[in-house]
């Protein structure tokens, strides 16, 4: 994620990102700018580099990140790069159902399930499947 030079805000939320040739979430801060950024109730597995990566570009405005909540795991470089975890992280395999065939659901006995936050900000009213609930579930 690259955010221009201008005020930016905005949140990631429900996200799974697994096998990123990079970092699963960068977040890069130019110069100038003033930035709000909340990640909630990601899942981000098995990245080349970080789980969640900040680089804050000199003369930065301000920034303000809030991640929690997360599901980091098995990512080469770390799950945090510049950023700090987040309180209800969860460090764990997620057990996706069938990864290599791209089921990224949580499976039986994950972590990840029932481990998100239902008071995150401005989370939607539903997950990527429809479930209405703000939690990290089975479904997602």
């Amino acid at each position: 994620m690259h955010l221009p030079e201008a005020r930016y805000t905005d949140r990631w939320a429900f996200v799974i990102v697994h096998g990123a040739s990079d970092a699963a979430i960068s977040i890069e801060v130019q110069d100038g700018t003033t930035t709000a950024l909340d990640l909630f109730n990601n899942l981000l597995t098995d990245s080349t580099t970080c789980g969640i990566a900040l680089a804050v570009g000199e003369g930065v405005g301000s920034l303000t990140l809030t991640a929690d909540s997360n599901g980091l795991f098995a990512n080469a470089g770390g799950n945090y790069c510049g950023v700090d975890p987040g309180a209800n992280d969860v460090l764990a395999d997620p057990l996706y159902v069938d990864a290599p065939n791209g089921d990224l659901h949580p499976g039986p006995g994950s972590p990840m399930i029932d481990a998100g936050n239902n008071t995150a900000p401005e989370l939607p009213a539903t997950d990527a499947d429809g479930d209405a609930s703000g939690r990290l579930q089975r479904r997602l």
